[in-house]
């Protein structure tokens, strides 16, 4: 078995790959790790994308709602909302005295 003559990683591999005995135990733990990195990684990507998408879904269908029920009931709404902000300013200025 003839080493070629240049160093790192190319040799390396040459070596690795000349070796009989030692591919199939390499090349099935370089699938095993492989196959491991690929779901660890992928799985939470595919996770988050969903509940990315359904939360953005949810954002768009509550302001849909919100905006047909703040358009219908405008007068009724604004004075809750005042109500509600002075509620809150009063309370932030309680708790902090």
């Amino acid at each position: 078995l003839k080493l070629p003559d240049s160093p790192g990683i190319a040799g390396g591999f040459y070596w690795i790959h000349q070796k009989k005995r030692l591919k199939p135990c390499i090349l099935t733990v370089f699938y095993i790790f492989y196959e491991f990195i690929v779901c660890g990684r992928t799985m939470p990507i595919a996770l988050l994308s969903f509940i990315g998408f359904l939360f953005t879904l949810c954002w768009a269908v509550f302001g849909t709602v919100f905006q047909v029920l703040f358009s219908t009931y405008a007068k009724i709404t604004n004075i809750i909302m005042a109500i509600l902000l002075v509620y809150c300013a009063i309370s932030v200025l309680l708790t902090n005295l």
